[in-house]
Parts: C-alpha cells; sequence; structure tokens
C-alpha cells in the first residue's frame, strides 16, 4: 500500500516551488503525478522509502539541482540518469548498490555525492575525475584499493572511512584540492601510506583511527612533520 499521505498538497506546492519532498512516504515506485511537473523541479526528495530501482523517466528531470533517494532498496540506476547535466547534490546513501553505477561518471556538474552504506567494491577512476566532484563520502562499503592514478581528482574530501582498504596509492599526494582524506576503519598498516602523501600533498587532515596503523607509527613515517604543519595551519585558519 503506497501511503501517500498529504502528497496531494506536496505536488501543488512542488509546482509552485520547484521543491519536491515525498520522504517517508512508502513508496515503492515514483509517483505517476511527479511526471508533470520534471521540467520545473530543481529539488527532489524521495529519501526512505522502498524504491529498488529508478525508471528511465528520471532523464525528463532536467532542471534537477538536487536529489536524495538515501535509504532506499536500490540496487542500479538507469544509463538515463547520465542525462541530469544540472544535478550538483545526489545523496545515494544506504542502499544496496553492488558497484557505481557507470552514469554517475556522465554527471559533469556533480559537486556532493554521498554513497555512504552500500555494497560497492570498486571505485571508478572516472568517477575520481568528474571535473566538478568536490566531496565524495563513500564510508561504509567494501573497497580495498583505490584506483593507481588518482592524480587527475577535483575532490577536496574523500571519506573511505569502513572499507577494506590496505595500500593507499602515492598518486594521492598529486591531487591538487584534496584537503581532507579520512581512511577510518580500514586495513592500513605503516607500510600503506606513501611519504609522499605526508610530504608532499595539500591533505591536511588524514583521519586513521581504528587502522592497525597507530598513531605513533604514522608520526614515525618520513614526512609526518610536514603533514603537522599543514594540520596546524589548516586548524589556525578556521580559528
Amino acid at each position: 500500500q503506497q501511503q501517500m499521505g498529504n502528497s496531494e498538497s506536496a505536488f501543488d506546492h512542488a509546482s509552485r516551488s520547484g521543491v519536491l519532498a515525498l520522504h517517508n512516504k512508502n513508496l515503492s515506485a515514483l509517483p505517476k503525478e511527479m511526471l508533470p511537473l520534471a521540467p520545473r523541479l530543481r529539488t527532489v526528495s524521495l529519501s526512505n522509502n522502498r524504491l529498488s530501482n529508478i525508471p528511465p523517466d528520471i532523464q525528463t528531470f532536467a532542471s534537477l539541482k538536487r536529489l536524495n533517494l538515501d535509504h532506499n532498496r536500490i540496487v542500479s540506476l538507469p544509463a538515463e540518469m547520465g542525462k541530469l547535466t544540472k544535478l550538483e547534490a545526489l545523496d545515494l546513501s544506504h542502499n544496496l548498490l553492488p558497484g557505481i553505477p557507470s552514469c554517475l561518471v556522465q554527471l559533469r556538474a556533480l559537486k556532493v555525492l554521498d554513497l555512504v552504506d552500500n555494497k560497492i567494491a570498486h571505485l571508478l577512476p572516472e568517477l575520481l575525475a568528474l571535473p566538478s566532484l568536490i566531496t565524495l563520502n563513500l564510508a561504509g562499503n567494501a573497497i580495498k584499493e583505490l584506483p593507481e592514478d588518482c592524480s587527475a581528482t577535483r575532490l577536496h574530501e574523500l571519506n573511505l572511512d569502513r572499507n577494506q582498504i590496505a595500500v593507499l596509492p602515492a598518486s594521492l599526494a598529486r591531487a591538487p584540492e584534496l584537503r581532507i582524506l579520512r581512511l577510518a576503519e580500514n586495513c592500513l598498516s605503516a607500510k600503506s601510506v606513501p611519504v609522499e602523501i605526508l610530504r608532499d600533498s595539500k591533505i591536511s587532515i588524514l583521519a586513521i583511527d581504528g587502522n592497525p596503523l597507530t598513531m605513533r607509527q604514522l608520526q614515525e613515517l618520513d614526512g609526518y612533520a610536514k603533514y603537522e604543519e599543514r594540520f596546524t595551519e589548516a586548524r589556525r585558519k578556521q580559528g
């Protein structure tokens, strides 16, 4: 049973505001009432429903800037989703995605992507290279390794907490904008962290709690003093 509740008013409101909120409605499919609104919608929230897939019609939502699909049962996305050329923020956290849907690498306006708590085992290099992407959250997946060449990424923040990563590529040190790298609760040892990441990168927050690598071991690595300088400077700027 689809519990639409007060959705009539939600659709009326959306036709005026461009914002459609349909979270917690027990939906297993997109309501047909959404389609006539497609060209004018800028923000859509479908969080906390029972969606397992998204129809190809999603491509008609050409003005979308923000799409929340978190806390559903999504296992795949249609190729047509790659046509959402204005999309800037996409939340797919707490779903059942077994990998990164290839359509995501078409989203050249995307700035923030949340894929927390899915079942993703591999990270696509093309995703890291998206030109507008500044925040990527992949915490709580099953990723074991990163692409060998991460130097093209424009990311400012990469969250890989709660994965299975045992080694880091030195190319992360050449990522020109990367400031925050979160790797808590992985499989990192003292041999996992290339000296370049500590010595040469722009990273000023490197979070490694809950790894075999202890903070003391990290501090003993060559280049740690350079990292500490960046960390202290970043803290000072935050005030």
